[in-house]
């Protein structure tokens, strides 16, 4: 599996891993639960145009030498959660954040309690200069779990979405499992993933999580949303399907 949305990184998230042990702790966790390659995504505010992307570099390079040492085959690729403003645009102009090397897919998140005015704007501008929006836990923004924001419309504009794997659990509360439960079945959702903080809490654990989008729409389409599609992120996005 490939697990597009983590905080496994050491020393970077004030809620994910404070020490190098700690990341390993999860990354041994995310590999023996079946994830291959896990993206370190960091938390990012778009409206402070100069991130320490170096550094985000050197917690990774850190972590896989850890990783080497350990004997853990686990693959940890850079990428970021950008936290959506009215800036979103020119930050993307500026700053290397994307999950792929061709610079066109980002995972952004909102406020969970609303959806900005003016967002859709925004993110259709992305869209049309050939950038596509991963939105990030989208079941647990409630907004969009009470439908102010319909999701296919995102959707239609060119976005993609990622659920995360503890709400089908039940982890995030019922609202968010039931959303993320509509949205697997209305053909919404392109990827699931954990958005791990850390080993007890919020693990970087897919599995059980797979299982559950497996009875509600089939082992292949619940497959493609931690296998085909992610790795298309890895690939080059030549084939993501939509």
């Amino acid at each position: 599996m490939i697990d597009i949305h983590t905080h496994i990184l050491p020393f970077v998230d004030p809620d994910g891993p404070q020490s190098l042990d700690g990341s390993l702790v999860m990354a041994r966790q995310a590999w023996n639960d079946g994830v291959k390659v896990a993206f370190g995504t960091p938390h990012i505010v778009s409206d402070r145009p100069r991130q320490n992307g170096k550094k985000w570099k050197e917690a990774r390079d850190r972590l896989d030498e850890a990783l080497r040492n350990e004997g853990i085959s686990l693959d940890v690729r850079l990428g970021g959660e950008v936290y959506f403003t009215e800036k979103l645009e020119s930050f993307l102009e500026e700053n290397n954040v994307f999950l792929d090397e061709a610079h066109r897919f980002f995972l952004v998140e909102f406020q969970l309690t609303s959806f900005p005015s003016g967002a859709e704007s925004i993110l259709s501008r992305a869209v049309r200069k050939g950038m596509v929006p991963i939105l990030a836990h989208i079941e647990r923004n409630l907004a969009m779990s009470k439908n102010r924001v319909p999701v296919c419309d995102l959707v239609q504009m060119g976005c993609l979405t990622q659920i995360t794997g503890g709400s089908l659990l039940g982890y995030f509360g019922d609202t968010a499992k039931e959303k993320a439960k509509e949205l697997l079945g209305n053909g919404l959702v392109h990827f699931l993933a954990s958005d791990a903080h850390d080993p007890v809490d919020r693990p970087p654990v897919l599995a059980a999580a797979l299982k559950e989008a497996s009875k509600i729409i089939g082992d292949t389409e619940a497959g493609r949303l931690v296998h085909e599609n992610p790795k298309s992120l890895v690939d080059g996005a030549s084939h993501l399907r939509r």
